[in-house]
């Protein structure tokens, strides 16, 4: 990692996070040791070194190809990932979609994102292997990282979604989308971002954690106009969408923010931890196994406590999740606490689904409450 700030060049910082193992974005613990700095000018986090990378992607990192497009449930409908995020974007841009010629994914995945635009000429790159072979069904996907776009290629949509963070240098990626952009190009990046409530500083292959101020500063750096940008989306509350254009802006003034997200998350650690140790000898179990609950089994005591996962998506995965109706027919919750280890969105939801059960009590770390 470089030694100074990408945001502000400042070379000062303060080590906020050193322990291993540690959570990956794929949502699993793995033994590799995650550091964490924040720069003491303008307070933006990011990993402090980047040389775990390749052992990382190399022995750790799992491409989701049997769920690539997972469903999310609002409002208790349920609605496709990739169908969500285009909702968001086409509310953002309107018909800057029916007006492009050529759109470019960047990270693209298995583009279940880029095959939502209706756009004659779509285009994608994408590192991984196995990825860029289900995604050349559906565009015309290379097996490349940004760096191998070439400078000399033009579109009119410029797109990436969750894709910045994992780049060593985010720079180096807003100038590439800078060079293919022309003077009418509509650029729009995804991203977590840290005015929302959420644990992704704790994730190791997400690398920098931007305010959307301090990320608006990053654009304007790198010869962007942000137009506009917003914040949450239905469910997907801690990502942000910001619609750039390649024009010269005045820069944003920057100062100090603390991020409250890395002081947040030792505080739902502890909360956890406490509980545990207030009520082991209870019967316990939990209910997720996805991001959520990967982050509490990673930096928490709860892998030593519970011996069942509830989770009708990941049940079988191993021997300790199952699904509702099997956690219910062994009488599993009756008498006991249901530790909520998702979003905090669906606990209402969740509660209700398991109003029945006599005599159980549920607790979420986030809030730290039993009801």
């Amino acid at each position: 990692m470089a030694t100074s700030c990408y945001i502000c060049s400042s070379t000062e910082f303060n080590l906020l996070l050193k322990t291993a193992p540690s959570m990956s974005s794929d949502g699993q613990t793995v033994d590799l040791v995650i550091i964490k700095e924040e720069c003491r000018h303008c307070g933006n986090v990011r990993s402090s070194e980047t040389n775990f990378l390749n052992n990382f992607y190399k022995n750790y990192y799992k491409l989701n190809t049997s769920n690539n497009d997972p469903q999310y449930i609002y409002n208790g409908v349920g609605i496709s990932k990739s169908q969500m995020h285009f909702e968001w974007i086409e509310n953002l841009i309107g018909n800057e979609i029916t007006k492009a010629s050529s759109i470019i994914e960047i990270g693209c995945g298995s583009a279940n994102l880029l095959n939502l635009f209706n756009v004659k000429n779509k285009f994608g790159v994408e590192p991984s292997k196995e990825a860029a072979i289900y995604a050349n069904k559906i565009a015309s996907v290379r097996n490349v990282g940004y760096e191998d776009i070439l400078d000399n290629e033009t579109y009119d949509l410029i797109l990436s979604t969750c894709v910045i963070e994992h780049t060593i240098n985010p720079n180096d990626f807003l100038k590439k989308k800078w060079n293919i952009a022309n003077e009418n190009s509509l650029i729009i990046i995804g991203v977590p971002i840290q005015d929302a409530e959420s644990f992704d500083v704790y994730f190791l292959d997400h690398l920098h954690h931007f305010t959307s101020k301090q990320f608006i500063y990053l654009c304007q750096k790198n010869g962007f106009t942000v137009e506009k940008f917003e914040l949450g989306y239905k469910c997907m509350t801690t990502i942000a969408y910001f619609i750039l254009r390649k024009k010269i802006s005045p820069l944003l003034s920057l100062t100090y923010e603390q991020n409250k997200n890395f002081y947040r998350s030792q505080v739902w650690i502890d909360n956890l931890n406490k509980f545990i140790d207030l009520y082991k000898d209870e019967n316990i179990v939990a209910f997720g196994y996805g991001e959520t609950s990967f982050f509490y089994q990673t930096y928490t005591k709860l892998n030593s406590l519970v011996n069942y996962f509830i989770d009708d998506v990941k049940a079988g995965t191993t021997k300790q999740v199952i699904n509702c109706t099997e956690a219910l027919n062994k009488g599993l919750l009756k008498d006991g606490f249901l530790i909520l280890l998702a979003n905090p969105h669906y606990h209402e939801f969740l509660k209700k689904k398991f109003e029945a059960v006599e005599n159980l009590k549920f607790y979420s770390p986030f809030s730290n409450q039993i009801s």
